[in-house]
C-alpha cells in the first residue's frame, strides 16, 4: 500500500486584502491510487480559513473552497498566508500546503487609470476568458528570465510600475512587442528588441520603459513565450501624459506551420485591457524599428 496523496491548486496565487478571493481545488487519491473519499480539513494562519473548514470530497475525489482575506477583519492578512489541507484515510494522514500572496488592492492608488482613454479594440476580459496564469513555484530560489522569486513564487517583473505591456503566446515563435512612449521633452521613443533599454543595452532615445523580456529571440527558443515592456517601479504612479502605442510583429515563425495566436495585456494602474490576434506563418518579416501591426493606442491625459 502507498500513501494517500493530496494536491492543492489555486485559481489565483495573489489576492488583495479587502476581500479578494481565490478558489482552492483539492484532489485526493487513496493509498491504492483510487479516487479519494470522505472529507478534507482546510485551515490557514489568516483569512476565511483561520477557523478550520471541512469540505466533502465529491465523486471525483475533489473539493473546492473559496478563500478570502480582509485586513479589516484579520490583522494577519498581510504578506503571505499559508493554506493547509489535511486528509485522513485508513489512519494515514496526507497534507498539502500552498501560499497566497496578500497585496494591497491597486484601487487604493489615486485612480488615475479612470482617466485613461482606451481605443475601441480594448476589452476588459482575457482572450480565453480564464483567469491569469498561475504563478509557478521558484526552483531553488530561481525563476525563468523576466520573473522574480517572491515568497516562493515566480512573479512577472513590472508589477510595481504604473504602466505595463505583456504579450503572451503559446507557440515557439519569435513574436516581438514594440511600444512607443511619449517623452517629456516632446516626441516619442520606441522600445523593442533592438533598443530594449535594459542593463548592457541602454536606451538611445531617453525611454523610461524597458523591454524586460525578449522571448525566443532569433528563434533561440527559451519556451517562456512572453514579451514584457515595463515602466519604472514607482508604486503605480501616473505615467507621463501622452499617447502610448503598442505593435505586435511576427519576426519569425521559426518551425511553426499553423496560425500563431497571441494576447496583449495593457495594464494602466489597476486596470487591465486585453487585445487578441493571430498571424499566419507567412506574415513573418524579420522587422526592425516601426515594424508590426498596430494593436493598442491609449492616451493618458495630464492630471
Amino acid at each position: 500500500m502507498g500513501e494517500p496523496q493530496l494536491t492543492l491548486s489555486l485559481s489565483a496565487s495573489e489576492i488583495d486584502d479587502v476581500g479578494g478571493t481565490t478558489v482552492l481545488r483539492i484532489e485526493a487519491t487513496d493509498p491504492a491510487g483510487l479516487v479519494g473519499k470522505g472529507s478534507v480539513r482546510i485551515h490557514s494562519n489568516a483569512g476565511s480559513a483561520t477557523t478550520e473548514v471541512q469540505e466533502q470530497l465529491d465523486s471525483y475525489g475533489t473539493a473546492r473552497l473559496e478563500f478570502s482575506c480582509a485586513r479589516a477583519s484579520d490583522a494577519n492578512c498581510v504578506g503571505t498566508v499559508t493554506l493547509t489541507v489535511d486528509w485522513i484515510v485508513n489512519g494515514r494522514l496526507a497534507t498539502a500546503t500552498k501560499n497566497v500572496i496578500i497585496v494591497p488592492p491597486t484601487i487604493q492608488v489615486q485612480g488615475w487609470e479612470d482617466d485613461v482613454v482606451w481605443d475601441s479594440a480594448a476589452q476588459p476580459t482575457r482572450c480565453n476568458g480564464s483567469a491569469p496564469p498561475m504563478a509557478p513555484a521558484c526552483q531553488n530560489g530561481m525563476c525563468a528570465r523576466g520573473f522574480a522569486c517572491v515568497d516562493g513564487l515566480c512573479l512577472l517583473n513590472g508589477r510595481g510600475g504604473g504602466l505595463q505591456y505583456t504579450l503572451r503566446f503559446g507557440q515557439s515563435v519569435d513574436l516581438d512587442l514594440h511600444v512607443d512612449e511619449p517623452l517629456a521633452s516632446g516626441g516619442i521613443c520606441e522600445v523593442y528588441w533592438a533598443d530594449p533599454n535594459r542593463v548592457g543595452r541602454p536606451t538611445t532615445c531617453n525611454a523610461t520603459s524597458s523591454l524586460d523580456l525578449d522571448s525566443n529571440a532569433g528563434c533561440n527558443i527559451d519556451g517562456v513565450n512572453i514579451e514584457n515592456v515595463i515602466f519604472p517601479n514607482n508604486n503605480l504612479a501616473r505615467p507621463l501624459p501622452g499617447t502610448y502605442v503598442a505593435r505586435v510583429d511576427l519576426w519569425s515563425a521559426c518551425m511553426a506551420t499553423m496560425d500563431i495566436t497571441w494576447e496583449l495585456e495593457v495594464r494602466a494602474g489597476g486596470t487591465s485591457r486585453f487585445y487578441c490576434g493571430s498571424f499566419m506563418p507567412a506574415e513573418a518579416d524579420m522587422g526592425s524599428a516601426r515594424a508590426g501591426r498596430l494593436i493598442s493606442t491609449i492616451t493618458i491625459p495630464p492630471p
